[in-house]
Parts: C-alpha cells; sequence; structure tokens
C-alpha cells in the first residue's frame, strides 16, 4: 500500500512539474537570453573582424542605453533597433535578443514572434542565435490554442530543425516537440524521443526531470 501512495504522489510531483515549466517558459526565454548573450560574447573573441574598437564602442552604446532607459521600454527598445541596423559586430544579435526580451516582458507575443523569424532568416548571424531564436519561437506558440496552419507548419519546420544532438539547445528543443507531439497524438515517437533524453549524458538533470514529468502524464 505505501509503494502504492508513494508511485501516486510520484507521478503528481512529475505533473505538477510539468505544469510549473509550461507556465514558466516566456520567463525561462527572458533569462536565458543573459546565457545567449554570454555565448555570442564568447563566440566574438573567435572573430578577428570584431576586435577592433568598434566592437567596445557598441558594447558602451548598449549599456548605456540601457541604463539610461530601463523605465522606458519603447526608448530602450528603439536603441537596440539601432545597434541591430548599423552595427557591424555581432554584438546586434545580442540587441536582436534583447528587444525580443522586452517585446516578451511587455507581453506583446506576437511582435516577439516577429523578431524571432527575422533572427531565424538573418544568414549572418550565429548558429546559437538562431537555434536559440526557434525554439523561444516555439515556446511562444507551443500553447496557442489558435495556431493557424501557417504557424503549425512553421512550429514543425523549426522543431524539426533539431535533427541532431549535436546543435545548440537540442534537449530544450525535443521537450517542446514532445509537448507538441503529444498534442497530435504521436505518442510512440514522443517515448522514443524523451527515453534519448533520459539516456543522454549530456542533457541537465533539469531537462531530465521534465522529460520524466511528459512520461509520467503520457502513459496516464
Amino acid at each position: 500500500m505505501t509503494d502504492i501512495l508513494d508511485e501516486i504522489l510520484s507521478d503528481q510531483n512529475e505533473e505538477k512539474r510539468l505544469i510549473f515549466f509550461k507556465k514558466l517558459l516566456p520567463i525561462i526565454i527572458i533569462i536565458s537570453i543573459i546565457a545567449i548573450t554570454i555565448m555570442v560574447v564568447i563566440n566574438n573573441n573567435k572573430d578577428k573582424r570584431i576586435k577592433n574598437n568598434q566592437k567596445n564602442g557598441d558594447i558602451l552604446v548598449k549599456t548605456v542605453g540601457l541604463e539610461t532607459t530601463k523605465d522606458n521600454e519603447e526608448l530602450a527598445f528603439n536603441t537596440l533597433e539601432n545597434l541591430v541596423t548599423t552595427s557591424n559586430t555581432k554584438i546586434k544579435e545580442i540587441a536582436a535578443l534583447e528587444q525580443v526580451a522586452i517585446k516578451i516582458s511587455e507581453k506583446k507575443y506576437s511582435e516577439a514572434k516577429d523578431l524571432l523569424n527575422k533572427i531565424i532568416e538573418n544568414k549572418e548571424y550565429s548558429e546559437i542565435s538562431t537555434s536559440y531564436a526557434r525554439i523561444s519561437w516555439c515556446g511562444l506558440v507551443i500553447d496557442d490554442q489558435n495556431l493557424d496552419i501557417q504557424d503549425k507548419e512553421k512550429l514543425t519546420k523549426y522543431l524539426n530543425y533539431f535533427d541532431d544532438a549535436k546543435k545548440p539547445f537540442w534537449a530544450t528543443a525535443t521537450i517542446i516537440k514532445a509537448m507538441w507531439d503529444i498534442k497530435n497524438n504521436m505518442k510512440p515517437q514522443v517515448e522514443k524521443n524523451l527515453k534519448n533524453l533520459l539516456i543522454s549524458n549530456n542533457v541537465s538533470d533539469l531537462i531530465k526531470d521534465q522529460a520524466k514529468a511528459l512520461l509520467v502524464n503520457l502513459n496516464k
């Protein structure tokens, strides 16, 4: 009897984790932009074309602009737009991602999606930025009950991009893909993908917890 009760409580905890994760998706996207920013900056150090004063100037303008406009999101957005359109360095990728964060914080999800599409379609941007833009876009629409056919096709296309565990954010994309596949009654595929996450040595415990929660929900 005790074992059964423990199992029930465990299942309930996994389900609560899943619900909590889904509610936090927009917030997670905003917070994660900090990590993406760091990754882009690190990549900058490997690019000889941007090892010049312009890089430092862009960073300074960006920092001062955000500090003085932190209570005026429209002005902050326009300051970032100036970086996106005039900078010749990878700093413009950071500015573009931070524009997305502003729109999400304002709950202007449609505008955030449009900005993410621009990042994805930009051939000059790094794989880190474009990959992150894909999972961010998917995260914003995954629970939308009124997705049109075009957005559904785009969601599938973006998720299918992460077909290799070596791609940036593969694990997170697999979680979002599982959520989408569950909605479309593709349980065998969901189970296969989630089990691949669980056996991977390169997936964080947090992602594995989310995979477990989805599996519990799947088998009910």
